[in-house]
């Protein structure tokens, strides 16, 4: 399979930390209406890799013979806006 990038070849490396650690997100039904797939998990971890942040997004896939398996996983990039405005003032 191709990667995108040399950081979504790296995340293989801690693959197994990102799975245990993902949140859940959301379920969804399988668009395909496959009749052994029940549906698909997504999950999210927060994880740096090459001093870059990124959000992994964790597929899973449940099917009737095998349960909950590893589908897949990506990463999406991390916006970080520069501050641009001043220190909130707290009054108590």
């Amino acid at each position: 399979m191709k990667s995108k990038t040399r950081e979504q070849v790296l995340s293989i490396k801690i693959l197994d930390h990102i799975l245990e650690n993902a949140v859940f997100d959301h379920d969804a039904p399988d668009e395909k209406a496959r009749p052994n797939v029940e549906t698909f998990s997504y999950f999210y971890y927060q994880c740096t890799i090459n001093n870059t942040p990124f959000k992994a997004v964790v597929t899973t896939k449940r099917t009737k013979p095998y349960g909950d398996k590893y589908y897949h996983h990506y990463l999406e990039n991390i916006k970080i806006e520069p501050y641009s405005g001043t220190a909130p003032t707290f009054t108590g």
